[in-house]
């Protein structure tokens, strides 16, 4: 038998024929045929009939309470769990929690309708809001399959509640933008600029909000209020798109490399990118949000949105020449605006997203980042910029993919 070290601590082959596996619950194991398999309780493995549980043919992971668990090739059910011990912390009685410390993957395999290793029936429905091991954020979603099977995972994660609040004369939902982030500079950790959440470690802002800044600049996630109970984490480098200059707007873009992952739940999550295939209908409605300066010139202490409609290029090509001596709207820039209703992107949104719900996705999908427009807040005198996400697929995966490679 093939021996894969990378998922084996060691294996044992003894007289009767069957390899033993230093694994437990949840762990991936190596089968008999070189394909890959999880150590699951022998009974609950669907491929193994009761008279067969003791035979000597199968890779034997451990034995728990005098129970075999083996080296299973049924995929995992929709009530089985494999949760990273940490994150899991809360769920589980603390013998579990110990035991899972000691597997070498720091994950066990949980069912989480049927468990004795949870710390009480009320935790069940959290135990389903885990996420998933298995589900990877180490990359961008973009394509139409991406973006499905990123809106499912998001509902398996979030089974979103009704919790919500009242800004800006429109309804905000608890969960509705779990990809928006906020940036703040410590010391005084002042909001400044929006950002997306594309990957568990990586955020997408606009360049210019990191102009005048470095490494010491902190990502704000998982809020609706600004002073909700929150999370804060370093950026660990900033990667400027390569033809981005600091005058002129274009290639207004950068993704922030974060220092640790981010804790993945119903208000943090990785957003659906604008891959192209679908034009932008001129006139039709997207949406902005932000903690950016109000209508009084004041900042806002709650996350604010606003409906606005994909204009020509050519109003903000006429709108910008007059009031900014701009040249004309490039390939990867949005115009879009409502010269008529006084609600669009103010001071302190740049690097926020616009987004769109698309056809054939139910899920908010990011067509663009807050570029400039016009000074101040709801002024109906111009539309505003926005950075063209689609544009710029290619370069993202670029960077989040070497991010992950190990080096």
């Amino acid at each position: 038998m093939r021996v894969n070290f990378g998922y084996l601590l060691f294996c044992v082959v003894i007289q009767y024929g069957f390899c033993i596996e230093k694994h437990s619950d949840g762990e991936k194991c190596l089968l008999p045929n070189g394909e890959d398999g999880y150590c699951k309780n022998a009974f609950k493995c669907e491929h193994v009939g009761d008279e067969q549980i003791h035979e000597t043919n199968w890779v034997f992971c451990e034995s728990k309470d005098d129970t075999p668990v083996i080296c299973c090739a049924d995929e995992l059910t929709d009530d089985d769990f494999i949760l990273d011990c940490d994150e899991a912390k809360e769920l589980l009685t603390k013998e579990t929690f110990d035991k899972c410390k000691e597997t070498p993957s720091s994950k066990i395999l949980v069912d989480c309708d049927d468990s004795t290793e949870l710390q009480s029936e009320e935790t069940m429905n959290n135990c389903k809001e885990t996420p998933s091991s298995d589900f990877s954020l180490n990359r961008i979603f973009h394509t139409d399959d991406d973006c499905k099977a990123l809106h499912d995972e998001y509902n398996r994660v979030a089974n979103i509640n009704a919790h919500e609040s009242v800004a800006y004369g429109t309804e905000v939902e608890w969960g509705e933008f779990p990809f928006m982030v906020s940036l703040i500079q410590p010391p005084d950790n002042h909001h400044h600029c929006g950002g997306v959440i594309i990957t568990k470690r990586h955020v997408l802002t606009a360049a210019h909000c990191m102009n005048k800044r470095n490494d010491t600049s902190v990502v704000r996630y998982g809020i609706i209020q600004f002073d909700d109970v929150h999370t804060d984490v370093k950026v660990s480098r900033i990667t400027f798109h390569p033809e981005y200059r600091n005058t002129g707007g274009g290639n207004d873009i950068a993704i922030l490399l974060l220092a640790d992952d981010i804790k993945i739940g119903q208000q943090a999550f990785p957003a659906c990118l604008h891959h192209g295939n679908q034009d932008l209908r001129i006139n039709s409605t997207a949406e902005v949000i932000g903690f950016g300066i109000t209508e009084d010139s004041q900042p806002s202490k709650t996350l604010l949105k606003a409906s606005i409609n994909i204009k020509n290029p050519e109003a903000c090509d006429i709108s910008f020449y007059q009031k900014r001596n701009f040249d004309s709207l490039k390939e990867h820039q949005i115009c879009a605006g409502d010269l008529n209703v006084k609600s669009d992107t103010c001071q302190g949104d740049s690097g926020g997203p616009l987004t769109q719900t698309l056809d054939g996705n139910e899920l908010k999908t990011v067509i663009g980042l807050t570029s400039f427009g016009q000074s101040g807040c709801d002024s109906n005198i111009i539309p505003s910029i926005y950075t063209r996400v689609s544009h710029f697929i290619e370069w993202i995966e670029r960077v989040v993919e070497n991010d992950f490679t190990p080096k």
